[in-house]
C-alpha cells in the first residue's frame, strides 16, 4: 500500500474515532469516574486516535524525508520547521498526548 493510500486510511479511521467520542458525550462526568467501561471505552478510543495522529505525522515525514524526530512531541515540530502545520498551534494541542502512546 502507497503511503498515500495509508495515510488515507488513517484519516478517514481518526473520523471515525472523533465520531465515536461525539457520540459518547452523553457520559456523564460521574458516569465516567463510575463505570469502568465507559472509561475503558473513552481511553482507548482517545489511544487509538492519538495513535493513528503521529502514524499519519510520520507517514508525511518519511514520505517528504524531513529530519527524523526525537520524541512524539518533536514529529510536530519537524511538521512545523517544514511549513506543513503552524508552530505553536499543532505542537501545543498535542503535547499533552504524547504519554498516550
Amino acid at each position: 500500500m502507497q503511503n498515500n493510500d495509508i495515510v488515507k486510511r488513517l484519516i478517514g479511521n481518526i473520523e471515525g474515532y472523533v465520531n465515536d467520542l461525539k457520540n459518547a458525550q452523553d457520559i456523564t462526568y460521574d458516569k465516567f469516574i463510575s463505570d469502568i467501561r465507559s472509561q475503558r471505552f473513552i481511553e482507548r478510543t482517545l489511544h487509538i486516535a492519538i495513535e493513528s495522529c503521529l502514524d499519519v505525522v510520520h507517514h508525511i515525514i518519511s514520505e517528504k524525508g524531513f529530519r527524523q524526530p526525537t520524541s512524539y512531541a518533536d514529529a510536530f515540530a519537524v511538521l512545523a520547521e517544514n511549513g506543513i502545520v503552524a508552530t505553536e498551534s499543532c505542537q501545543d494541542k498535542f503535547k499533552p498526548c504524547e504519554g498516550f502512546r
